[in-house]
């Protein structure tokens, strides 16, 4: 293969890739953030490369001028591209190294320098910003390691090897290796490892956003997207399961269903937003009170069910305790007080075992008559739902700060 046809192909392969960025974008922008300037990047390097080609070894230097740093440009958008899609801040080196290098090749296009000085300058600056781009990825690999991940970082890697090996052939003083030749080992260095890097490097990244995108879809399939906890679905499927090991095993376990106090006059004297930010703080609350076994969600609206393993009455009254007082202390924009009612059912196995239905629906009365008695307080059930019509119950109020029940 000689240059003319290798530089076409990795022409082609640049303009599709940019074509599919491009769309990609359009399509879905919040989750493929950074496709944009992927899409600018692979345009930048389809020119770089069109301008060498058709060089073909004449040198005009106007000409190389745009094709150099078109390709430099590129690698630097790619760059870019990875810092939107990580939310990383973008770093401003990248314009220091795309003006050192244009003004460095410039003037060396201007005293008639050869070529393999100016193919040297062009390997190191490739070199670091590409090596700029591995290190962003590998960053993000560590947290989170995914084919997508490993195929980008792959490809960066052999896009820094194949700088390396420019750079050392230049310093060998290799006169064939340049742009237009007929050198069998100087095509493959130029342009086909630069080709299958490109090719690797569009997969890969297509793959990140597919990749995030199926993540994304799972996490909304089991979450609530307002607050983040568990939503109803996934919250009864891990419920049932909890129950059913909780009986198995001989252990306790409580279900709390909690409510937020007039929270349609949130809603109503303060807006929808204030009443979203009351839910997600709310949230955050609860889930700081909550032990990692728990699992907790929002069951709908304003309610939310917490699944307590390990937890009997005794527990019940404690952790009633502290939701109730935590919510007292809680201020919406440092002014606004919001307070919970909250009804605890403590799982039964005998002499009817309980089922998630059975055990909510006990915690539906208890939080029912903290609504009754004047909200702000908590009930805890601790009798088989079947067994009697007058069930135990323990209605606690929390007396003011500073008591026992707040201090809880």
């Amino acid at each position: 293969m000689d240059f003319l046809t290798a530089g076409v192909a990795i022409i082609s392969v640049q303009l599709c890739m940019a074509l599919a960025m491009a769309g990609l974008y359009f399509v879905d922008r919040k989750q493929a953030a950074g496709a944009n300037y992927w899409a600018v990047a692979e345009l930048l390097i389809s020119i770089g490369i069109l301008g060498i080609v058709l060089d073909g070894g004449a040198t005009r230097p106007w000409v190389l001028s745009i094709a150099n740093n078109s390709i430099v440009w590129g690698a630097i958008f790619q760059l870019w591209g990875l810092y939107a899609f990580y939310g990383l801040r973008r770093s401003n080196a990248p314009w220091f190294a795309a003006g050192i290098f244009f003004a460095a090749h410039t003037l060396m296009l201007v005293l008639g320098t050869p070529v393999l000085p100016r193919m040297l300058l062009f390997s190191l600056t490739m070199l670091w910003v590409v090596g700029l781009s591995f290190h962003t990825v590998w960053g993000a690999a560590r947290t989170e390691s995914t084919l997508g991940t490993r195929l980008v970082l792959g490809s960066l890697g052999l896009m820094l090897a194949n700088n390396v090996l420019r750079i050392v052939a230049v310093l060998a003083q290799l006169s064939e290796l340049q742009p237009v030749t007929k050198s069998v080992p100087a095509v493959i260095l130029i342009y086909l490892v630069p080709l299958a890097a490109v090719v690797l490097y569009s997969i890969g990244l297509l793959l990140l956003y597919f990749e995030r995108t199926v993540r994304e879809h799972h996490y909304l399939a089991s979450h609530d997207a307002l607050t983040g906890l568990l939503n109803r679905r996934a919250l009864v499927l891990a419920g049932e399961d909890a129950i059913q090991l909780a009986l198995r095993e001989h252990r306790p376990l409580s279900v709390a269903l909690v409510d937020i106090d007039f929270f349609k006059s949130i809603n109503d004297s303060l807006g929808h937003h204030a009443g979203d930010a009351v839910l997600t703080e709310i949230a955050r609350m609860l889930s700081s009170l909550c032990r990692k076994v728990d699992l907790i969600g929002r069951y709908g609206g304003e309610e939310f069910v917490i699944v307590l393993p390990g937890l009997d009455a005794a527990g019940c009254e404690s952790f009633g305790a502290r939701l109730i007082g935590a919510a007292r202390q809680y201020r919406y924009a440092n002014e606004h007080t919001v307070t919970l009612s909250v009804g605890f059912a403590v799982l039964q196995a005998s002499p009817v075992p309980d089922t998630w239905n059975s055990l909510l629906m006990r915690a539906d009365v208890e939080l029912y008559r903290a609504k009754s008695s004047g909200r702000d307080a908590y009930f805890v059930h601790t009798l088989p739902w079947a067994a009697s019509p007058q069930a135990e119950e323990r209605r606690h109020p929390v007396p003011a700060l500073g008591s026992r029940a707040a201090a809880g």
